[in-house]
């Protein structure tokens, strides 16, 4: 017996979604213990990286589809949303028309004019520290409901999953097995393929 391949890339999708919430949470815990002040330097990173890895499973990932919205409860989804609108028109994009959750520009270009010169930016949007107080409660929330439908597919699969101690990938096209060996790499080893002209 096998894991049908739909069914595997759900359990990837849970998977995924389950650790990026995780991630999410550690920028949370990362910027209350290091920033007193949404002016402080490491801010922007910070609530960079708790945006980017928020909105990871809620975007189209090729070939496994995104996490469906139903996951997210009524009385939490503005902070889904504004988590969703700063990593879209903020973090990822520079949208310059007004932004659906806020009603305003997010992205503005402003100039400074100096005697013989100029110089430019772009205005970062910083809400308040303790705005991510309540994100982090609703990133529980979600975490805690990807880990049920986790745990339901480990059941409803437990007799396929290795029972020897080590590492095993989780693969999306060997039809045999839906769990191969893997070991891991010592540095990293994406290679990016080049435009050759």
């Amino acid at each position: 017996m096998s894991i049908p391949i739909e069914t595997r890339k759900r359990w990837w999708l849970l998977c995924y979604g389950f650790t990026s919430m995780n991630e999410a949470l550690r920028g949370c815990d990362m910027l209350f213990s290091v920033c007193d002040t949404n002016k402080h330097p490491a801010y922007l990173p910070i609530t960079y990286y708790i945006h980017t890895q928020y909105g990871r499973p809620f975007h189209h990932n090729h070939g496994v589809g995104t996490i469906e919205r139903e996951i997210i409860p009524e009385e939490t989804m503005h902070h889904h949303r504004w988590l969703m609108e700063f990593r879209d028109a903020v973090f990822s994009h520079s949208d310059s028309e007004p932004a659906k959750e806020s009603g305003k520009i997010l992205n503005r270009l402003v100039f400074t004019v100096k005697e013989d010169d100029f110089i430019f930016y772009t205005s970062d949007p910083r809400p308040a520290l303790s705005s991510y107080l309540e994100a982090r409660s609703h990133i529980e929330i979600i975490r805690s409901e990807l880990a049920k439908r986790v745990f339901v597919m480990k059941k409803q699969h437990e007799e396929l999953i290795p029972k020897e101690l080590g590492d095993y990938l989780l693969s999306l096209d060997h039809i045999d097995q839906p769990f191969l060996p893997y070991a891991r790499p010592e540095s990293a080893t994406l290679i990016y393929k080049r435009a050759m002209k």
